[in-house]
This record gives structure tokens, C-alpha cells and sequence, in this order.
């Protein structure tokens, strides 16, 4: 390190999304719409999605060779989307088993397993890393979502929605993240008096999807853009609020350019 190698200015680079949610939300739809995607198929769920995808991984040394094979060959693919992380979580398990001879991740005793996963986490991480600053790529991680419940001390519990993932894995790959978003539709309560007197409530929604980013008390959400509001589930809305320019209506999600700012 030296005074002549000292940098005043910030080095804007594409953004690392992590994006969860429950089934049938559109996450995968999302990562389809992201700058000429590349899809690393962890689970069989790209369904009518037409987008380019290696063939689905079997290992986590094959997630890892696909990664690789990002890296050191030139392509024209701007995004790569992991799909999804969940799903691989397994994988990963696999390997630190067979590495370990044993049999299962909890084989290990007393939670060790799933910190000697994070040796391998962390391989997949740097991986990603590579592939955003020296490919100059979007990265965009898919999970689903799982519903936790949560016992503040002191106070009354509420549930939560969280990453589908051991809570280890789950803390690094969002440290890792500049965006950690919830995909979720918005639901309004109706309350309508019957007979009797008796009040029933009905759910409605009108299965618009949004992409929640800020902290919340029902739901992980983060992002390093100062983005404090609700989204649509969209890449072109999501770029408009990292970048602070307005959404071009008329152009493809797809051809939006990959950079976070420009």
C-alpha cells in the first residue's frame, strides 16, 4: 500500500441481488429480465422461462465449474443468476460430507457441520465476486422464503419472513449482497358485518408483485442505495432506484445496461 495508491472517488460496480420469496411470485421471471442473463440451474425451475442456462447442476462442483467457466471465458452474458440457493444449499452439505467421511451435515455434532460449510460458501462467494469485478456482471441469487417465528426479549413474538437457508449460510451470502429484496404481493384486509352481528374478514389482493428492500420488522430486506419504499417486481424499477434515474418505460427490461450507474 502506498500514498500514490489512495482513490477520492468510489468505484461504482453492478449490484449483488439476492432475491427470495415464496413460490410463484416471479422471481425467476425477474432474473430473466436482467442484462443479457446467463442462469446457473440449481433446480428445475426455469418452466416456460425461455433464457440461456447451462444444464442443471448435479453438484456443487458443478454450480462451481459453471462459475468458473463465466470467469475465464469470454461470452456475451452481462448477468449471471443462481437459481436457487436453497436448492443448493444441499449440494453444498454433500460435498463438506464426502470431503469429511460422513454421512449427513449433522453427523458432525453440535452445529459443526454447518460451520465447515462455510469454507465452501465462502469458494462460491468469492466466485461471484470474480465474475462482478472483473466481468463487470450483475449477480442475482434466487431463494424462496420460510416463515420463522421471532421471540424478542422482553417483548411479544411476531413472525418473520427469512432466506430458506440455514441461518450461517443465510447471514454470509446476505452480508455478501448489496440488495436483499422480498418478493411479495400486497394484501388488504376487508371486514364485513353478517348475520348475528359477526364481523368477517376477507383477504384480497390484486396479485401486483412488489420487491421490498428496506428493513422491516416482518421481513429481511437490505440494500446499499438508500432505496427506503416498495418496488415493482421489475428490473427496470429496480435500476431507476439505484441509480436515481427515471425507469425507461419504453425499452426492455432486458437491454438495460448492467452497470449501477451510468
Amino acid at each position: 500500500m502506498k500514498l500514490s495508491d489512495i482513490q477520492s472517488k468510489a468505484q461504482i460496480k453492478p449490484p449483488r441481488l439476492l432475491i427470495y420469496g415464496g413460490a410463484g411470485l416471479g422471481k425467476t421471471t425477474f432474473g430473466a429480465t436482467l442484462p443479457s442473463p446467463i442462469f446457473v440451474q440449481v433446480e428445475d425451475g426455469l418452466g416456460v422461462v425461455e433464457v440461456d442456462h447451462f444444464p442443471r447442476a448435479k453438484s456443487f462442483e458443478d454450480v462451481m465449474a459453471a462459475l468458473e467457466e463465466l470467469a475465464s471465458q469470454e461470452h456475451k452474458y452481462r448477468s449471471v443468476v443462481i437459481d436457487s440457493l436453497d436448492w443448493l444449499e444441499p449440494m453444498v452439505w454433500d460435498s463438506v460430507c464426502k470431503a469429511n467421511g460422513k454421512n449427513s451435515i449433522e453427523e458432525f455434532g453440535y452445529g459443526k457441520g454447518y460451520v465447515e460449510a462455510l469454507a465452501y460458501w465462502r469458494r462460491y462467494i468469492d466466485a461471484l465476486s470474480r465474475l462482478r469485478d472483473e466481468r463487470n456482471m450483475v449477480v442475482c441469487q434466487i431463494a424462496h422464503s420460510i416463515e420463522k417465528r421471532i421471540q424478542p426479549p422482553g417483548g411479544e413474538p411476531y413472525d418473520r419472513y427469512e432466506i430458506k437457508l440455514n441461518k450461517k449460510a443465510s447471514d454470509l451470502v446476505q452480508e455478501h449482497s448489496d440488495v436483499v429484496g422480498f418478493c411479495n404481493t400486497k394484501t388488504s384486509i376487508k371486514k364485513s358485518e353478517g348475520p348475528g352481528g359477526r364481523t368477517y374478514s376477507k383477504a384480497t389482493s390484486t396479485g401486483e408483485r412488489f420487491l421490498f428492500t428496506h428493513v422491516a420488522p416482518d421481513y429481511i430486506g437490505k440494500n446499499r442505495y438508500g432505496i427506503t419504499t416498495e418496488l415493482p417486481l421489475a428490473w427496470s424499477a429496480l435500476q431507476s432506484a439505484i441509480t436515481g434515474k427515471p425507469e425507461k418505460k419504453n425499452e426492455p427490461a432486458k437491454d438495460a445496461p448492467a452497470e449501477a450507474a451510468e
